[in-house]
């Protein structure tokens, strides 16, 4: 019986043979399992709206790299931190550490800490890794997790990687299911022994209590009751997060670098290298998921945190490209030739004078001109298309862009008049996904783009607008 066809009212044989703590947590992972997949078939998957770039840190990352990111560090002051832990394990099973760096609501940078490849603790690498931990949680910086911060790390205190100074707290969870709460300012560096257990238990490490490969559960009735991701995100997004990943073999070494996908692990019967890459793939992507998808609630629950944060200045090209003209365009692509030949002094034979002075046939030479007429010769739609390439490839209007997810009933005519009521102008360049339900909207300038980046929240789309507007 799979996992996805597991029910409580077909009891499986071997279920009998389980002790009753085993059947209890049966129950409990055959009702996460379907509450999961009923999920699935309600919603949209869940894809994050912000341009990533991700970043694994292990034995194998380059010292460069590591400088680079504490750079990045240094001028951010808005992170997402969540954890993963290694499913079997009790003690010490914390294996992956995830870090969101925002920049701007559109741009982030993710670093995926594989706590199992790090390289020994006395080199400059380790060090390096060290010290841009340090930088992050300290100096003051707003840190958004789902769940206790020091809950999130407590399997991850033998590394000597991460202490926990001066930072401001938002346990998101929590914050989430009681509106009124605040944030939490730890004014100075805390000490490991001083960390306490927390009574959350949704969406957080350590739950190994759980021999399945689920941890999230529905959101409760009761308000006090902390929420779960998954539910969070379903009814702020009306999209599907999912949790099928949560307790995993973590320590397998996601990044393909590490080659760990040519042993077999998650292949059945045989080695598969195709099940081994995508099984690792998946887990990257749920990772990164469930760290974009707590900053997107962060920016929908407080918007004015973002109203003054500052956005990487984008190059304006507009008085750098100019429209070339036919005729320039031909020349551009003409091939180019040395008039001057090379010259050859040779001493011959009085044969091989004759030889050289026959006539040579003529096809070769007649081969080259039509070749150099083919290239010299292009349609118009050729140069448009050149054109256009061009233009993409510099343009403002096909580089500044917002994506949004968008509630379904939302067209082309009702974005547009929305727009318009907000005053934000676009570049007409828009375009709906239906399949992910999402939208993305270019801009002419970066004035434009920077107005509509704080009129156009992570809801700007959402059911509750379209209803208030429509």
């Amino acid at each position: 019986m799979s996992r996805q066809a597991r029910s409580l009212s077909e009891l499986p044989e071997y279920y009998y043979t389980l002790t009753t703590k085993q059947q209890r947590n049966w129950r409990k992972n055959t009702k996460k399992i379907q509450y999961n997949e009923s999920l699935r078939e309600r919603y949209a998957p869940y894809r994050p709206s912000s341009n990533i770039i991700i970043t694994h840190l292990h034995h194998q990352t380059s010292i460069e790299t590591v400088e680079t990111l504490i750079k990045q560090a240094k001028e951010t002051k808005i992170f997402t931190v969540d954890t993963e832990c290694q499913k079997g394990e009790r003690e010490e099973s914390g294996a992956l550490i995830q870090i969101q760096f925002i920049h701007s609501i559109n741009e982030s940078t993710i670093i995926l800490i594989e706590t199992n490849f790090l390289p020994a603790p006395q080199t400059t690498l380790f060090n390096k890794i060290k010290e841009l931990c340090e930088i992050i949680f300290n100096n003051g910086n707003d840190i958004i997790s789902w769940g206790p911060i020091k809950k999130e790390f407590k399997e991850f205190h033998h590394l000597n990687l991460i202490d926990i100074g001066k930072i401001v707290e938002y346990n998101l969870q929590f914050l989430f299911s009681n509106p009124n709460g605040k944030p939490i300012t730890h004014p100075a560096r805390e000490k490991r022994d001083e960390i306490t257990r927390c009574s959350f238990i949704d969406d957080t490490p350590g739950d190994n209590e759980s021999d399945d490969d689920y941890d999230d559960q529905p959101v409760q009735s009761t308000s006090g009751e902390p929420a779960s991701l998954q539910d969070a995100v379903a009814t702020t997004f009306n999209k599907y997060l999912d949790k099928s990943l949560t307790l995993n073999y973590w320590k397998c070494g996601i990044d393909l670098n590490l080659n760990t996908w040519r042993t077999r692990l998650f292949s059945r019967n045989r080695y598969d290298e195709n099940i081994e890459k995508e099984q690792r793939n998946e887990m990257a992507k749920y990772a990164i998921n469930d760290c974009t998808s707590v900053a997107e609630l962060f920016i929908h629950m407080y918007p004015e945190k973002f109203n003054n944060y500052s956005i990487p200045p984008a190059k304006n090209y507009i008085n750098d490209l100019s429209d070339i003209s036919d005729d320039e365009l031909i020349e551009m692509l003409r091939p180019k030739f040395n008039n001057k030949q090379h010259e050859l002094i040779v001493t011959t034979t009085q044969q091989e004078m004759d030889e050289i002075n026959q006539p040579e046939p003529q096809q070769p030479q007649e081969i080259n001109q039509q070749q150099q007429q083919q290239q010299n010769t292009l349609t118009k739609q050729q140069k448009k298309n050149l054109k256009l390439k061009g233009k993409q490839q510099n343009l403002p209007q096909f580089q500044l862009k917002i994506k949004r997810p968008i509630y379904y009933r939302y067209d082309y005519r009702k974005i547009r008049s929305q727009l318009l009521d907000d005053k934000i102008y676009t570049s007409k360049q828009i375009t709906i996904d239906r399949k992910y339900s999402e939208v993305v909207i270019g801009f002419k300038t970066q004035e434009r783009f920077q107005y509509a980046t704080k009129i156009m929240r992570i809801n700007y789309f959402s059911k509750e607008s379209y209803n208030n507007r429509w």
